[in-house]
């Protein structure tokens, strides 16, 4: 089960656009700190490029930023998101906790629904298209979604080394109001939660023989795990596995 999460992992960093696998390069996303127990991350959002559409007769409000991507899920608000690979110890069953967070609400706002893909038929050819897609009990719901700012994705292993994928939802959008509630900066925590006494119990020689075996793998994927992952540098000064 490990070696199959593992190739999921790796195909679809491998298959993403250059500008996701780059992302945590930018000056968005930094480590404040990172050892042992956990890693402190601190999210800044520059102010979105909101444009109008027109959709079926309605006016519609689509945001963009560089660097982060639109949500996906169909017929609900199209809002964005941005997400990080970290590097975690091997017993590690993370929780994520927000620790501060800074937002202001901008009003008279009606966010563009995400759309639906749809297969495009042109004689033999085949292409991928989108259509428009609204979902009505969502649009009708008098509450700002996503419910979360941050979130853990998944966790899984990259030729050995445990990560785990942190998703920000810095914009939430209350459709009833047409209030935008958009978070500028955003701190969370990711607690790693190794117990104690499993940490005592690994012994010199382990993390010794850890180590050497980091050290052994081709420079080929270092470099494409340290493109990838946000505390690459922690994780290899050997702070934790």
């Amino acid at each position: 089960m490990r070696k199959r999460v593992g190739i999921i992992i790796f195909f679809s960093i491998i298959c993403a656009p250059a500008f996701l696998l780059a992302g945590h390069h930018n000056n968005y996303l930094k480590v404040v700190t990172s050892d042992s127990e956990g890693v402190i991350l601190d999210l800044r959002v520059p102010r979105p490029d909101i444009q109008e559409v027109w959709e079926e007769g309605t006016l519609y409000h689509k945001i963009a930023i560089p660097g982060f991507i639109p949500t996906t899920d169909v017929g609900s608000p199209q809002l964005l998101q941005h997400g990080v690979l970290l590097g975690i110890p091997e017993e590690a069953s993370p929780t994520i906790e927000i620790l501060k967070a800074k937002s202001t609400i901008l009003s008279g706002y009606n966010i563009h629904s995400a759309p639906k893909p749809v297969v495009i038929e042109d004689g033999e050819n085949r292409s991928l298209g989108f259509e428009f897609a609204l979902d009505k009990k969502i649009y009708s719901f008098n509450d700002f979604t996503p419910s979360s700012i941050a979130k853990i994705d998944f966790t899984g292993f990259m030729r050995g080394q445990k990560v785990m994928r942190v998703v920000f939802f810095p914009f939430q959008f209350n459709p009833v109001t047409g209030e935008l509630r958009y978070y500028s900066k955003i701190r969370v925590k990711i607690n790693f939660n190794v117990g104690i006494i499993e940490q005592e119990t690994v012994s010199v020689t382990d993390k010794d023989r850890k180590r050497r075996s980091i050290k052994e793998k081709d420079n080929a994927y270092e470099k494409l795990l340290k493109g990838v992952i946000l505390n690459y540098e922690q994780i290899r000064r050997g702070n934790y596995k």
